[in-house]
């Protein structure tokens, strides 16, 4: 029998800078409430796997103005929003693309259940409605956003070529891991740098594709980037910004292209990016390159494929590329599952379990 009530994390107050997790300041609180009903056009969604994401804190950014940003952001009052994959539970009585028992990816919430309008741009069948081909949180993390965002920057972006080099800030996260595998396992670059937090996730990323991993938290970081940079390097996959960028700078070659896919070291202090060398983008004429993941829709399909491909022949490993966390019978623990992205709490792609299917 279908629940009247459920939980649900609802963004409660806007952070200054670091999220709060108590108090009357808390930035999300827990509350029990009904159960949407769809109307004609929605389906009623339970979600099974949440998506851990840094670009979530971009959504309840302070100040950030709404014309500016991808989407729309997350309103104080809203129930906090996360891409995940869910279970179609009930559907309206025009719905004809969805039917019970459909698995979907889409933006979710931090809910036990929640509606979706069936033309939701986000929504779609996981896998085209097809048989899974892998586990099913890989199709939040390789075969995602996470694998089309690593796929369109360093293609796209850097508009990557066999014998190159590269350098990847960020690298054993969910999007950095598999530029670091598809750059150098399946294009054939000829040097990967490979910039992480801790000595655990250096070793992980050199037995996946890096040829000197270094760890930013090392007193003598700098000095080590520029001892594996003797010749400097063609292009970086930049998701940290900050200090790493800052440093990285100084180690690119003329025009080299930069893809910017985040910004994950400022994203708790409203302080916001400094550069000391910023002179160096002018000097040696490198190329910044914003972009985000829904620019590369047009590449699904082949990013898809090859990705799928790369994960098939082993060039792309997936198995130990995830921290998959079941949080089941702790709903209460989603938001300190997700702020593990800001405590460098995960190798791969961060995912929370939340539901059974029914």
């Amino acid at each position: 029998m279908q629940p009247t009530s459920m939980k649900a994390w609802r963004y409660n107050k806007t952070p200054l800078d670091d999220i709060v997790f108590d108090g009357p300041d808390a930035t999300f609180v827990l509350e029990s409430i009904p159960v949407p009903k769809p109307d004609d056009v929605s389906i009623l969604v339970k979600p099974l796997m949440l998506s851990n994401d840094p670009a979530q804190r971009t959504w309840i950014q302070k100040d950030r103005a709404k014309m500016r940003l991808y989407m729309p952001p997350v309103l104080e009052g809203e129930i906090m929003a996360a891409l995940g994959i869910a279970q179609v539970i009930a559907v309206g009585q025009k719905v004809s693309k969805y039917k019970a028992g459909d698995l979907v990816l889409g933006l979710l919430q931090w809910a036990e259940y929640l509606t979706i309008k069936d033309d939701d741009v986000w929504l779609s069948l996981i896998n085209g409605g097809n048989p899974l081909e892998f586990d099913m949180s890989v199709y939040l993390g390789a075969m995602g956003l996470s694998g089309i965002t690593a796929y369109g920057g360093l293609m796209r972006m850097c508009e990557f070529k066999p014998g190159q080099s590269l350098i990847v800030s960020g690298a054993a996260g969910s999007v950095g891991n598999i530029v670091v595998q598809y750059a150098k396992n399946v294009v054939g670059a000829s040097y990967v740098i490979a910039i992480a937090g801790s000595e655990e996730k250096c070793d992980w990323l050199r037995k996946h594709g890096a040829d000197v991993a270094l760890n930013y938290k090392s007193p003598t970081f700098e000095q080590e980037l520029i001892e594996a940079t003797p010749d400097y390097i063609d292009a970086m996959f930049d998701n940290c910004a900050g200090p790493i960028l800052d440093a990285c700078l100084l180690r690119l070659k003329y025009w080299a292209r930069i893809a910017v896919c985040g910004a994950i070291s400022s994203y708790n202090d409203s302080a916001g990016q400094h550069l000391k060398n910023y002179t160096e983008i002018v000097i040696n004429r490198l190329q910044l390159l914003g972009f985000i993941a829904t620019d590369f829709y047009d590449m699904v399909g082949e990013i898809q494929g090859n990705i799928g491909k790369a994960i098939k022949e082993g060039k792309v490993v997936v198995k130990d590329a995830e921290t998959i966390v079941d949080v089941r019978d702790k709903f209460e623990d989603i938001p300190k599952v997700w702020y593990r992205l800001f405590e460098g709490g995960n190798i791969g792609k961060l995912v929370t379990v939340v539901g059974d299917e029914e």
